[in-house]
């Protein structure tokens, strides 16, 4: 069974039912969420006397303690997806660079041709022949074009990779969940491109939701990647060249569904109850943190949703993400 790992850029392979989750159908009340265990017959439960300032500096610690370990693991997934991200900034600039360079040829050409025809019509019907300017005007258009297409692809890529990786300080703000699905899946392009097709679901005017937009792109990005290492396992294997993750969105009463599936190799029935645990790998060490998928059960939590996974070895896994339309328990006030 391919490994899994808990981290954004964690195998991509989830196994096993764990929760039903389809993108439609099931409602936030019907998504199970993990119970906190009891503590055995007879044992007694400590609880730190403190007075209410020293509870309140305790809350203010622990809860930068967290936003350091979120942003700790975002660095972590951009730092995984790094030669990716180059990758994709390299073959644009690659294009614009040779075009330059072609564009420096037709510059001296052209300027010669100036010149003969400050010497005589003659000579510059016999320039405009011999650079043959009717393939060069056509030709020059079509590289200016290409050229800034290319810019406006690594103005695109930085710009969402400057979102995804900003340090937010907590800010609220009503958010197009199409327009964050679409950056995030810019930025994890390189991880898909090869072996997998996407398939958007969006449903058309999907109500903006009021969220931290910064932490719910780390949950996309952890969803994504998983999904695009699952596939890559069963490439691997042979099962197919090509596999298919498929992005929907849909409105259930007063929350926005997000359903991440893909047909990769699935979680094995042991590890689907424990996928969400801090730390928890099944890969060697040194390839993931083992945090990806607790922190996003963690956030998504926060935004008073909830997160559930079903999954079939070797067929698959789907992710829902349910998330209240007007924000959840730490919604700020606005």
């Amino acid at each position: 069974m391919h490994a899994i790992d808990n981290s954004a850029a964690g195998p991509a392979a989830l196994p096993a039912q764990a929760e039903p989750a389809a993108a439609t159908g099931a409602t936030p009340a019907s998504r199970a969420t993990p119970q906190p265990q009891a503590a055995p017959a007879g044992a007694e439960t400590r609880v730190p006397d403190l007075n209410l300032a020293e509870r309140l500096a305790y809350a203010q610690k622990l809860a930068q303690a967290e936003q350091q370990l979120l942003q700790s693991e975002k660095m972590a997934s951009i730092g995984q997806l790094a030669a990716g991200v180059a990758h994709e900034i390299n073959n644009p600039i690659g294009f614009i660079n040779s075009n330059l360079n072609t564009l420096r040829d037709y510059v001296g050409d052209l300027l010669r041709l100036i010149d003969a025809h400050e010497r005589g019509p003659a000579e510059a019907r016999a320039v405009a022949e011999e650079i043959d300017l009717p393939y060069l005007r056509e030709d020059l258009g079509n590289m200016i074009e290409e050229s800034l297409d290319g810019i406006a692809r690594v103005r695109r890529i930085v710009q969402d990779l400057k979102d995804f990786s900003h340090v937010d300080h907590g800010e609220w703000l009503w958010t197009d969940l199409h327009k964050n699905l679409d950056s995030t899946l810019n930025i994890v392009n390189n991880e898909v491109k090869y072996i997998a097709d996407v398939k958007r679901n969006f449903l058309a005017g999907l109500p903006p939701v009021y969220c931290n937009a910064s932490q719910i792109n780390q949950v996309f990005m952890n969803m994504l990647v998983n999904a695009a290492h699952a596939i890559r396992a069963r490439v691997q294997q042979g099962d197919y060249t090509r596999g298919l993750i498929t992005v929907t969105t849909a409105v259930e009463g007063e929350d926005v569904v997000v359903s991440i599936a893909d047909t990769g190799c699935g979680i094995a029935p042991e590890h689907v109850a424990r996928i969400f645990d801090p730390f928890f790998t099944t890969k060697p060490v040194g390839q993931g943190t083992g945090l990806g998928l607790s922190l996003s059960y963690s956030i998504v939590r926060k935004h008073g949703g909830c997160i559930t996974v079903r999954s079939t070895p070797g067929q698959g896994s789907c992710f829902n993400l349910c998330l209240p339309i007007k924000g959840g328990a730490d919604t700020k006030a606005s």
